[in-house]
């Protein structure tokens, strides 16, 4: 099949696509194997259904977010207690947020695994400046700022979607709950 899942809680997360097939992106989760929900299926049963198919094999999956662009970056300056704001570009895809110098530089400045992290709105009063987030993984935070409301608000809203796949559904199995029960 050319992918390679792994697993995070009970999902199962394409780690590796060598198919060439760009309709399934790393850091996407495989969300049904022939029809069969398995959103809310331990991942036990997902692993068994794969072991166990018969052709023709139908998966679909719930697409992880990706999107690029320039935001501004809280710095801690060299001296350690002076912080700055560098400009910096950044790339949401297959579970990470990477960020470079410029669009064009091969240098990774650095990165944030989205497995264990979390997303939120940073208030004028904690930065004193408008349009920002954090991401927090672990002792480690990264706060960004958008040049728009709306820039953040798409930002945060990508990030928490990608951090919800990443670890295994989150808000996602809660709709997902919610919808079953009302059947």
């Amino acid at each position: 099949l050319g992918i390679v899942l792994e697993r995070s809680s009970e999902w199962a997360l394409v780690k590796f696509n060598t198919a060439n097939n760009n309709e399934i992106s790393e850091g996407s989760a495989l969300c049904k194997i022939n029809d069969e929900d398995l959103m809310l299926q331990p991942y036990k049963k997902t692993i068994s259904l794969l072991t166990g198919w018969q052709p023709p094999l139908k998966m679909s999956f719930i697409r992880a977010p990706v999107k690029h662009g320039y935001l501004a970056k809280l710095s801690r300056g060299r001296r350690g207690n002076s912080k700055n704001w560098k400009r910096r570009f950044f790339i949401l895809k297959h579970g990470t947020l990477s960020y470079y110098q410029i669009v064009d530089q091969p240098e990774l400045k650095g990165f944030v695994h989205l497995i264990g992290s979390a997303v939120s709105l940073v208030s004028y009063e904690e930065q004193k400046q408008f349009y920002c987030f954090k991401v927090v993984s672990g002792v480690a935070t990264l706060v960004m700022q958008a040049e728009t409301v709306e820039e953040m608000i798409e930002w945060s809203t990508l990030l928490y979607h990608a951090i919800a796949i990443a670890n295994g559904g989150g808000y996602l199995l809660d709709m997902q709950r919610e919808k079953k029960s009302s059947r």
